[in-house]
């Protein structure tokens, strides 16, 4: 799924060319963001890209995966962006 090529210095899962960037790279990103465009401005504009991203990624996988209920999907999105360490999922029942 995901192939790396050094040489190349690409990152490429599923045919989908992949950007890699350094924590705190993006840590001043987003501080720029905040700058630029204000605090909220700047949080929201983070928030719909990483939405974006996740729509993207969920996508992806769902052309190879398949699940038993749309619980086990919905599971599926929140703890592959866990893994990623990007968020923190916690399973509650409602």
């Amino acid at each position: 799924m995901l192939a790396i090529d050094l040489e190349r210095q690409e990152a490429v899962l599923r045919n989908h060319h992949m950007v890699l960037m350094r924590q705190d790279t993006f840590s001043h990103l987003c501080a720029l963001l905040s700058q630029q465009l204000g605090e909220e401005s700047g949080s929201d504009l983070l928030y719909y890209f990483g939405h974006r991203c996740g729509q993207k990624d969920y996508l992806s996988y769902s052309q190879i995966m398949t699940w038993s209920s749309p619980e086990d999907s919905l599971g599926f999105g929140l703890s592959l962006k866990s893994w990623g360490n990007w968020t923190q999922v916690e399973d509650l029942i409602l």
